[in-house]
C-alpha cells in the first residue's frame, strides 16, 4: 500500500465528512454503518468516530475486519480502505436521563471511536 494513495483517500473522507464501514459478524452476515473520519492517529491508524449502533460494535468485537468505502457522489471517485479494528474507546453515552433532551432508546447510545490499521488501498 502507498502512504500517499492512503493520506489522499483521508482528505477525501475528511472533506465529504462521512465514510460508510462495512463489518461482519462470526458468521459473515454484514452491517454497514455510517461514520466520520478524524484523520489519522499517531501510530498511522485511520482514526473514525461515531454513534454507530449496537450490532457494529459488537462485529467489530467479534470480527475486527473491515472495508470503508470513501465515495464523492459527485465526482464519482473514491476509495476502498480494508483493514481492522485494533482499538475502540467509548467517548460518550446518552441513557435516557436527561428525558426531554434525548430520544427514548432501549439501549444507551454510545458514541465511540475506532482506530483502523489499514492493510489494502482499492479504487472505488
Amino acid at each position: 500500500m502507498h502512504k500517499e494513495t492512503l493520506v489522499k483517500a483521508i482528505a477525501m473522507a475528511i472533506k465529504m465528512g462521512h465514510v460508510l464501514i462495512a463489518t461482519a459478524d462470526s458468521t459473515g452476515v454484514p452491517h454497514i454503518s455510517v461514520l466520520q473520519p478524524l484523520g489519522l492517529d499517531s501510530v498511522g491508524r485511520l482514526k473514525l468516530i461515531g454513534w454507530f449502533c449496537q450490532y457494529t460494535a459488537a462485529n467489530l468485537e467479534m470480527n475486527p475486519r473491515v472495508s470503508v468505502v470513501v465515495w464523492d457522489p459527485l465526482e464519482d471517485t473514491g476509495y476502498q480502505l480494508i483493514g481492522a479494528m485494533e482499538e475502540m474507546k467509548e467517548v460518550a453515552m446518552l441513557d435516557g436521563y436527561a428525558a426531554r433532551i434525548e430520544k427514548a432508546h432501549p439501549m444507551p447510545q454510545v458514541e465511540r471511536v475506532i482506530h483502523l490499521r489499514i492493510d489494502k488501498v482499492l479504487g472505488f
